[in-house]
């Protein structure tokens, strides 16, 4: 469907990930990354995106430890 990312639910499951992911790693294909759906990966560091990826929007809102994110040539401004 060209998304990247989860439709989550706060399960305990969800909120351990939440805190022990250090890096995503997008999947060729993917063109969206939804609202949110790393939202407060509290230990989230890096992201890597792949080329064809046009938007993120608040993808990683709350990421707080953040430091390192490709962003493509495909990205579109807002």
């Amino acid at each position: 469907n060209g998304y990247g990312g989860w439709r989550e639910t706060e399960t305990s499951t969800n909120v351990m990930l939440k805190s022990i992911v250090k890096k995503v790693v997008i999947s060729h294909g993917a063109t969206k990354i939804n609202d949110y759906a790393f939202a407060y990966y509290i230990n989230l560091k890096e992201v890597v995106l792949p080329d064809g990826i046009t938007e993120i929007g608040s993808a990683f809102f709350n990421c707080k430890r953040l430091s390192t994110i490709n962003l493509p040539k495909t990205l579109k401004k807002p």
